[in-house]
């Protein structure tokens, strides 16, 4: 992602990777939380939205979640 991190002021802190038929990402949200991100550029499965973000509160992470796709 050399394009976004060419915007001033942005660092990427983490990637983390699922299958389209994972139907638990808690692993790599708790990854994700960990490094404490302002926000979370998702490129997810539209059908994945809600998943993503319920398991995200689950975890606890109180962060925006932008889906790219």
């Amino acid at each position: 992602m050399p394009w976004i991190e060419a915007q001033e002021g942005v660092e990427i802190v983490g990637i983390e990777h699922y299958a389209i038929t994972d139907t638990d990402v808690t692993t790599q949200l708790t990854k994700l939380k960990a490094v404490k991100p302002d926000f979370v550029l998702g490129a997810h499965y539209k059908s994945q939205t809600g998943m993503i973000g319920r398991q995200a509160h689950q975890v606890g992470l109180e962060t925006t979640i932008v889906n790219n796709c």
